[in-house]
């Protein structure tokens, strides 16, 4: 096959267009409705608003005023907190910079510095969100002092042989993966990487709604960690991952000093403590990974068997580690699921995303152009 004049070194997303006009059809599906993408960009920042205002309002009922971030090493992660994000948003850069090179015609050019701008506005929104999910995460036994951790064992106890199962799947796994103690928290954040560059870089057909999905299942999480809150299990034993062992020990101690000490204690150590915060019902790890799982899927990427490696492998790892009790799993997926359905209406309203039984369709002509920004 012959590139067209002017396409850049191959990516391993689709293949590659054979000429001009197939070129324009996908550019076309690419840009999506300007009106469009603007439109859900405003609905998008208006939920975050309103998450934003509850955060602040649910800070001035406990008495926690909102804090700067000032930890060095997240005790979840073993980094600082930034650096995945970091590593994301780099890779991301470095190939619309490589595409921008290698699009000689102001027209792709424009096309593809649109798309930057837009993505630039998600990634933002998503800053903002995290910025306050981290908050009401870390204020959970203040907001809500009540633990149901005794209730979800008394459940993994009930389920025990299938945690035995889940073990020695794990142990079989440990056999073929190199430090396979880091590869819970490496795997999910490889996921979201990939997720973003590919989706970014191919079609994007479903873009949007990933990162849509991506932000109303944070805001709307944070908010679950309240109904039901626990820990996790690690607090009554020890899981197979040494390293995660170490990080929940951490976790816990700082837990316990909230416990204890309550507001006055965040007030003074909510900074070194933004990451820090356990909190086990429901699994947003599972809720993230389904979510760009799915998507992926959905969009043929490259990339979507890996994706569904990392999501069997995150569903095992994070109740044999122990971070999670069964019952998180299914409680995890709940909230994916009503977050992909939210994101599904969102984006085809507006027109940046096909229909059931017409991204043909959606990719031959391009998102809808309806003035009204209405794309059903």
């Amino acid at each position: 096959m012959t590139a067209p004049k002017g396409w850049p070194l191959p990516l391993p997303l689709r293949s590659e267009p054979q000429d001009r006009a197939d070129l324009s059809c996908v550019e076309r599906a690419q840009a999506g409705s300007a009106s469009g993408v603007r439109r859900l960009l405003l609905a998008i920042g208006s939920i975050t608003f309103a998450f934003a205002l509850a955060a602040i309002a649910l800070s001035f009922m406990i008495g926690v005023p909102l804090t700067v971030p000032t930890e060095r090493i997240s005790h979840a992660v073993g980094v600082h907190y930034l650096f995945p994000f970091a590593i994301g948003i780099a890779g991301y850069a470095f190939v619309q910079a490589v595409r921008l090179r290698f699009r000689p015609d102001p027209a792709s050019r424009t096309v593809i510095r649109d798309n930057v701008k837009a993505d630039a506005g998600f990634l933002i929104l998503f800053v903002v969100v995290m910025y306050f999910h981290f908050h009401i995460k870390m204020w959970m036994p203040l907001v809500n002092p009540v633990l149901f951790d005794e209730t979800y064992l008394a459940i993994d106890n009930w389920l025990r042989p299938l945690i035995e199962a889940l073990a020695a799947l794990r142990g079989w796994a440990a056999l073929l993966l190199p430090e396979v103690d880091g590869w819970y928290q490496l795997g999910f954040l490889l996921m979201f990487a990939l997720s973003l560059w590919f989706h970014a870089i191919g079609h994007r057909r479903h873009h949007f709604q990933t990162l849509t999905a991506i932000l109303l299942m944070q805001m709307l999480g944070a908010f679950a960690y309240l109904i039901g809150p626990a820990v996790g299990p690690f607090i009554f034993e020890d899981g197979a991952n040494a390293r995660a062992t170490a990080a929940q020990q951490s976790m816990y101690a700082l837990f316990r000093q909230v416990q204890e000490w309550g507001a006055p204690w965040l007030v003074r150590n909510g900074g070194e403590y933004f990451t820090g915060p356990p909190a086990a019902m429901p699994s947003l790890h599972i809720a993230g990974a389904w979510i760009m799982t799915h998507y992926a899927l959905k969009a043929r990427l490259a990339v979507a068997p890996f994706m569904v490696l990392m999501l069997v492998w995150i569903a095992v790892e994070s109740v044999v580690s122990r971070w999670h009790y069964l019952i998180d799993l299914p409680a995890g997926l709940a909230l994916a699921a009503l977050a992909i359905v939210a994101s599904d209406r969102l984006c085809r309203r507006f027109g940046v995303a096909p229909a059931p039984g017409t991204t043909r369709a959606f990719e031959r002509n391009g998102p809808s152009l309806d003035r009204s920004g209405d794309g059903s």
